[in-house]
């Protein structure tokens, strides 16, 4: 499982507890966990906190990205867990985080299921190379 650099960078936002301190963290992760499943947050519910917006809503959406790639390809809490290393989160914060995630990894396998072509779908093809 590959996470793009930026979003790596953004979970490192969250690593600062004095930017980030733990019940913004926390309150980030209700979000998420609230999120999956529904429509966006408004502007509103993410955490006010010392970390600029943006950067806040950019950790947002790394985490909730994080969420749906660890679960589309079944990865493992250590690959997890690695991932949250390199960001530079604490083993506190990496916990809550991966309890999180083990909440709500079959909700999101189902819901990727639904939303994802599957080759029963494929009633006909027909193809042609011309030269």
């Amino acid at each position: 499982m590959e996470i793009p650099r930026k979003y790596i960078d953004s979970l490192s936002t969250l690593a600062n507890q004095s930017n980030v301190d733990d019940h913004a963290f926390k309150s980030l992760l209700k979000i998420v966990h609230s999120t999956i499943g529904t429509s966006k947050p408004s502007e509103t519910d993410l955490p006010i906190c010392e970390a600029d917006a943006i950067k806040m809503k950019e950790a947002y959406a790394a985490a909730l990205t994080l969420f749906y790639e660890a679960a589309k390809h079944d990865a493992t809490p250590q690959e997890i867990t690695n991932i949250l290393e390199d960001a530079g989160l604490s083993e506190d914060r990496s916990g809550l985080f991966m309890a999180i995630y083990e909440q709500n990894k079959q909700s999101i396998r189902n819901q990727l299921s639904k939303t994802s072509i599957g080759y029963s779908q494929i009633v006909d093809l027909t193809w042609r190379l011309d030269y």
